[in-house]
């Protein structure tokens, strides 16, 4: 498993899943009881459409972004995992779903790169 940076945005996104020990390698793993991790999520949910509502736009998890925006962005993170969870939880559409997160983010490397993902592996072809 690759350690992650020593940034404190990772305190955060751990937080989020309720995982605040998950780098202190302290033992054996114990999952979460499934009624906390519930009204966990669902305080998550509030806060986030709260914090949406109130500033009227998506939360971000980007550096130059307040704290408190990136800890809604990390929790806004986190409900998306856990609604595929929810709608999925014997995980039989997981091949669908990441060939769409793929999707997305070839999508997101055009727009951000102004190209096509293949124009990044050579211009070979012509």
């Amino acid at each position: 498993m690759v350690e992650p940076g020593n940034f404190k945005s990772n305190e955060l996104a751990a937080a989020a899943y309720g995982m605040d020990y998950i780098f202190e390698n302290t033992g054996a793993f114990e999952p979460e009881e499934t009624e906390i991790t519930v009204k966990r999520v669902q305080a998550m949910n509030r806060q986030v459409v709260q914090w949406i509502a109130r500033e009227g736009r998506i939360p971000t998890t980007n550096p130059n972004a307040s704290l408190a925006e990136r800890k809604m962005g990390h929790f806004l993170r986190a409900l998306q995992f856990y609604a595929h969870v929810t709608v999925d939880p014997q995980d039989e559409h997981r091949q669908e779903r990441e060939n769409n997160d793929m999707t997305h983010g070839i999508c997101q490397f055009a727009i951000r790169s102004g190209r096509f993902p293949a124009d990044s592996e050579g211009d070979d072809d012509e």
